[in-house]
């Protein structure tokens, strides 16, 4: 219940007034304006949203640079007040098409009959535009748009850029065309908020992402309006980042959490991500979201501190903000000349920081008068009546009834620019939508990709072998008994004589040719795939899954050999025992053991992974595991945590070799060496650091150098004796590969190796490649003996690489993706180009010197 509610300009002046109960004085407005003006409590530069004057009660929103208050002595909820004040704001923007002073002063008379609906004696009664329609008479006075006052501090980035006509969102829902003919338009605009704290260093600590989908509707007929956004959003985050890369454009969208305006339906979002809705009349938010996921901000902030006297420092420069720090005592070189974190909140026009798009809108269902011409602009989709059609054109329009009409991806941006029309029901189609082409070797899963490797299958294979021997020496130890009872329970089990006689048919059928699990064929690999969507209601399941790459086709099954769900765990990393025994799985809180499960029958190639009774007690509630390896052996497990702490276990009995809790600030990456001597870890910053596992103690620490952040390591295959150990590193916005000796722990070389931060990397099990994944989707394969490039296949997912690994033969290397997509790229054997050159010189110069040496005589 409130008891005034009024509008007051930057000013000071009451624009609107109204006092519903008589409980406050009149004077209310001045005693709030003054005390916000000049607020001063609590060492606050601005009035909170709620205060109290003598037991009065304001409450005010500031909405276009206009102070919306509400009045009340008792004790009411805020933020139902609050809430009111935003709506009515909303109510008066649609029946005014443009929210500010000048057109409040303009209709007043109207505003004054919006607000005796909305509130009847300082009680809510109903803020629907569309039910409103019903009781409001007045018709509004429109506003000259180009009379509108500039967009302030974002007025820099418009320069150059039209601005979007009067005609399009600044007239009313309640406005007419000339000659009486209501507007069929709706347009759709995605806003963000930025958030971006950036260090003193100008690296990023913390962003973040607030958005909204707006609608405004002005369509007859209530039709329904399909909305497709990205096909690979995802909503959900299992937990924090793991990543923290600086930048990353393109790739999967993956939002913290949304919510939805009431009128919308989700019946078809978790399956290809479209919302029903039937819209209301007005403006209003079709979903608001938040992200924290890493992306690039539009411009980056760089802190620039020098020395300007004994007493102060200042820093900044043009375009910058000017900071100035005065110190009580004189400085002196103990004084760090620091400044930071910088905080900084934006807004700018025209740009999508998170990449969520609107790929299409579609009107499905329409009044039988409804009339679908239509004009596309970026950034808005509009519709409106067309003049008299022919006879072809009403065809056309009775079509497009029937199809509905779509507004292809790229249409709808981020902004409100204006492009050319585009007039889709007469004479000129639209352009289809362009599809990313798929090769046969990525395929797409459904759920983010965290983790990935091959499954050794000859190992696991051997293994099976060895257990179906000793289970036939142990079935002809038993006699003929055994065999007798053997064939009498497969007659029972199987239905006669008959299925036990298919059953050996088909054995021997096996035994003749054919593929099975025990019979591999090295061309077919099997790989191990984990992710998924985290906790919450996603929809996006957290899932295990193997699948199988034929290399003679060069493809990726289209459908899993086996999948695994983890209920809502999601598996960040795994790491595959080399001996065929299973896989471990790092899980947000613990990590957990998988067996596979390997086929009894010899009719069947399916392999499986099943949990595991087998408990990893020292690794249960231990936090995040961001790295896990084992030694080549298979004897050796280490894990390096999100907090730093770094494990190292004798497998299986989990006996404790290496405990440093505070190896880093988080380990990123650790890897042994060949001959499971060393072990080397990284972070996120800091020195790389490399443990002699024989005296469980850290022998070397390799620094950085100039501003380096180190990203992942590897020792190479080869070279057991003195392996080289590679480091990924980012020098200012070059990425470069460092590789140092084992020996002496030098440095010896390094390749700088493209622009775009690494996100993965990997040696090939022979030892002759090196492999590296971008946040920009790119793979690129080196050669290890002098790092250069051999290959790069770019933009071979749309986003950050997560994983890359080889098989054990080194043909093949996989990728996966927060894209849901699982690439696997051949590895092209260098050819020779022909003759040796240097051998065909050196054959040249010798018949020259023979030559020479004749003429001279002394041949």
């Amino acid at each position: 219940m409130i008891s005034q509610f009024f509008v007051l300009s930057q000013r000071g002046d009451n624009i609107v007034f109204r006092d519903y109960r008589g409980e406050v004085p009149k004077g209310s407005a001045e005693i709030f304006f003054r005390k916000v003006k000049f607020w001063k409590e609590d060492e606050e530069e601005e009035a909170p949203p709620v205060f109290n004057v003598d037991g009065v009660n304001y409450i005010h929103v500031k909405v276009a640079g206009l102070f919306f208050v509400a009045t009340t002595r008792v004790n009411i909820s805020p933020s139902l007040v609050l809430e009111l004040l935003q709506r009515i704001a909303r109510v008066i923007k649609d029946y005014l098409g443009v929210l500010n002073e000048d057109s409040l002063r303009k209709n007043f008379v109207l505003v004054y009959e919006l607000l005796d609906e909305v509130i009847d004696f300082g009680y809510p009664q109903t803020t629907s535009t569309e039910v409103l329609k019903s009781y409001i008479f007045n018709e509004p006075i429109e506003v000259d748009v180009a009379r509108l006052p500039p967009l302030g501090p974002a007025s820099m980035f418009m320069q150059g850029t039209k601005r979007m006509p009067g005609t399009a969102v600044t007239k009313s829902v309640v406005s007419t065309e000339p000659g009486g003919r209501k507007r069929e338009e709706i347009f759709v605009d995605i806003i963000e908020k930025i958030s971006v704290t950036f260090s003193s260093s100008g690296y990023i600590l913390t962003s973040e992402i607030d958005g909204t989908i707006q609608m405004k509707s002005y369509l007859t007929g209530n039709p329904e309006i399909r909305l497709a956004l990205n096909e690979d959003l995802t909503i959900g985050r299992g937990s924090a980042s793991v990543y923290d890369y600086r930048s990353s454009s393109g790739g999967a969208v993956i939002l913290d959490d949304c919510n939805f305006h009431e009128s919308v339906r989700l019946d078809s979002f978790d399956a290809d991500r479209t919302l029903t809705l039937i819209p209301s009349d007005g403006e209003f938010a079709v979903m608001n979201y938040r992200m924290t996921q890493e992306f690039k901000p539009p411009f980056r902030v760089n802190a620039l501190i020098e020395e300007a006297g004994q007493l102060k420092i200042v820093g900044g420069s043009e375009h910058t903000l000017r900071a100035k720090l005065t110190f009580s005592q004189e400085s002196h070189g103990n004084i760090a000349r620091e400044a930071g974190p910088v905080n900084m909140n934006f807004t700018i026009p025209m740009y999508n920081a998170s990449k969520l798009q609107v790929r299409y809108l579609q009107i499905a269902k329409k009044s039988p008068s409804y009339n679908p011409y239509r004009v596309a602009m970026a950034g808005r989709v509009t519709t409106g009546p067309s003049p008299l059609p022919t006879a072809s054109e009403k065809q056309e329009v009775e079509r497009e009834r029937e199809r509905g009409i779509r507004i292809q991806e790229g249409l709808l941006g981020g902004g409100r620019r204006k492009k050319r029309e585009r007039r889709t029901a007469y004479g000129r189609p639209m352009a289809r939508r362009r599809q990313r082409a798929i090769p046969p070797c990525s395929k797409t899963y459904g759920f983010p990709i965290y983790c990935a490797a091959w499954v050794p299958i000859d190992r696991i294979s051997a293994a099976a072998a060895a257990e179906a021997e000793a289970a036939g020496k142990k079935k002809e130890g038993g006699g003929e008994a055994a065999a007798v009872e053997e064939t009498a329970e497969k007659k029972e089990q199987g239905g006669g004589e008959v299925a036990v006689a298919e059953e050996e048919a088909a054995e021997k059928k096996e035994q003749e040719g054919g593929q099975s699990f025990h019979t591999l064929d090295p061309n077919r690999p099997l790989v191990a795939l984990g992710g998924g969507g985290g906790e919450g209601r996603s929809g996006v399941p957290n899932v295990l899954l193997i699948a199988e790459f034929d290399l003679i086709s060069r493809s990726l099954s289209d459908t899993p050999v086996f999948r695994l769900g983890t209920d809502a765990d999601v598996p960040y990393r795994m790491a595959v025992h080399p001996g065929g025994d299973g896989v471990v799985c790092a899980f947000p809180k613990s990590c957990r053991w998988f067996d596979w499960d390997i086929p009894e029958s010899k009719k069947t190639y399916k392999l499986a992974l099943k949990s595991s009774a087998k408990i990893l007690t020292p690794l249960e509630d231990v936090g995040l595991q961001l790295a896990l390896a084992f030694d080549a052996e298979g004897s050796i497990l280490a894990t390096g945590g999100e907090d730093g702490h770094l494990r190292v276990f004798k497998w299986p009995s989990m006996e404790n070799i290496l405990d440093q809790t505070d190896a880093h600030s988080t380990v990123k990456d650790l890897d042994f060496s060949s001959n499971g001597k060393f072990l080397v870890s990284l972070g996120n910053s800091g020195p790389c650091r490399v443990w002699d596992l024989t005296s469980s103690t850290a022998i070397a620490s390799l620094p950085r150098e100039n501003g380096e952040i180190f990203g992942f390591c590897r020792f190479s295959r080869t070279r057991a004796d003195n392996p080289i150990l590679y480091v990924t590193a980012m020098h200012g916005n070059q990425a470069k590969l460092v590789s140092w000796d084992s020996l002496s722990w030098k440095r010896v070389g390094e390749r700088k190796i493209g622009r775009d931060p690494i996100s993965a990397f990997n040696v090939s099990m022979d030892g002759k490649h090196l492999a590296a994944g971008t946040v920009e989707g790119d793979i690129i394969i080196l050669s290890s003996l002098d790092m250069r490039v051999q290959m790069t296949v770019k933009k071979a997912h749309l986003g950050i690489v997560t994983t890359l690994a080889f098989t054990q033969d080194s043909r093949a290397l996989v990728s996966t993706s927060f894209d849901s997509n699982a690439r696997v790229t051949v590895i092209e054997s260098q050819k020779s180009s022909g003759p040796n050159l240097w051998l065909f010189v050196l054959v040249i110069m010798l018949a020259v010197l023979v030559y020479y040496m004749r003429l001279k005589g002394v041949f």
